[in-house]
């Protein structure tokens, strides 16, 4: 006999989406406040935004010193990438590899992330995430296609 709780259609909403309402004027008027539930799409579109906020904030670490580290709050956000992809593919490769180290440091709702990191044609970059999401103790696979990078060099 298993002991999993049965899926309910809604989810508690993130912390830090309760904090920061960023709900356009439409979506508040649709109903619903920050405390009551998400349903699986809002909580998939939750995800999709920590992802782009996590991936868009550059952290003061080398990529070498990222990769070896034991990440903390501090290192928040991943380090600036823009300089590998003059590798070609094996810069696009280390990049899949620091957002993945990212993901497992930084968004606990998401296990066992693939990671490709793709120059568009108009020389921007994007990242592909697939990962599995546990919701009420099944097993989800989710895809994040095209989250935009920033070759911005800001930090936290």
């Amino acid at each position: 006999m298993t002991n999993r709780k049965p899926f309910t259609n809604n989810l508690r909403i993130p912390l830090f989406d309760r904090l920061v309402d960023t709900r356009d004027e439409t979506q508040k008027k649709m109903g619903g406040d920050l405390l009551s539930a998400y349903d699986k799409s809002a909580f998939k579109e939750s995800i999709r935004i920590a992802l782009q906020r996590l991936l868009n904030t550059r952290c003061s670490v080398t990529v070498d010193v990222y990769l070896e580290k034991d990440l903390t709050v501090i290192d928040y956000g991943i380090p600036d990438i823009s300089n590998l992809f003059s590798l070609g593919h094996d810069g696009r490769q280390t990049a899949a590899e620091i957002i993945t180290v990212a993901i497992n440091a930084f968004e606990p709702r998401l296990k066992d992330p693939k990671v490709v990191v793709e120059k568009t044609k108009d020389s921007a970059l994007e990242a592909n995430v697939d990962a599995a999401l546990f919701l009420a103790g099944d097993k989800e696979h989710v895809s994040f296609p095209t989250i935009r990078l920033s070759m911005e060099k800001s930090s936290v």
